[in-house]
């Protein structure tokens, strides 16, 4: 949420989320964070401290705002 165009979206759709509106999402976003570390540890820069690449970070922020909103519409 901290990269949000629209903080108030996000919270309404992780609050349905909890609710259980959306099942088998939750599951699919905890493969996209998987997905994220495994390709981080593959581009891992050993002079930076980070665990999650900055890269790896934006594709990943743009990949999960287009699979969220494809949910939303399709609700």
């Amino acid at each position: 949420m901290r990269r949000a165009g629209n903080v108030e979206e996000w919270s309404l759709f992780l609050q349905e989320l909890l609710e259980g509106r959306y099942t088998g999402v939750a599951k699919a976003f905890s493969s996209f964070l998987e997905m994220s570390l495994e390709l981080s540890k593959s581009m891992h820069d050993k002079r930076k401290s980070y665990s999650l690449s900055p890269i790896v970070a934006d594709a990943l922020s743009s990949a999960l705002r287009r699979f969220v909103d494809k949910v939303i519409k399709t609700r």
